[in-house]
């Protein structure tokens, strides 16, 4: 019985539609993307990070995860960062899904919300399509 829990979720897995989105990263082209913010207070930088954090671990479309990776810190102290103080990357399986992040997306609205007056708007985005391995 110890593993047979375990069976039963792969084989579930197996048969449902759900495609984990790491899968996309293999093949194919991604959408990578950095977004720079400028958080002024020094001491609202890690809450700016952790919001990030929560924002990747709970954002869905359609009921599944959709982000292929999500990752934001604290830049290092260094006047060529022009003032940013945090840098977030993230990759998408597609343009689609980062249009989807920038105008549906709860878990991002609820980023938004709570770095309110933390962040000097504009953040700084830019992103590119990379083959998915890169």
């Amino acid at each position: 019985m110890g593993h047979d829990w375990c069976l039963l979720a792969v084989q579930q897995w197996i048969q449902s539609d759900y495609q984990p989105p790491q899968l996309a990263i293999m093949s194919g082209k991604v959408i990578r993307r950095v977004t720079m913010f400028k958080v002024p207070n020094p001491a609202d930088i890690q809450m700016v990070v952790d919001a990030y954090k929560v924002m990747a671990k709970t954002a869905v479309k359609d009921g599944k995860p959709y982000m292929l990776s999500a990752v934001a810190n604290a830049t290092v102290d260094d006047p060529r960062n022009q003032g940013y103080t945090v840098c977030a990357q993230t990759t998408f399986a597609s343009l689609e899904d980062m249009n989807y992040y920038d105008n549906e997306c709860e878990a991002h609205k609820e980023l938004k919300s709570k770095a309110k007056g933390k962040v000097n708007p504009p953040p700084l985005v830019l992103f590119m399509e990379v083959d998915g391995g890169a």
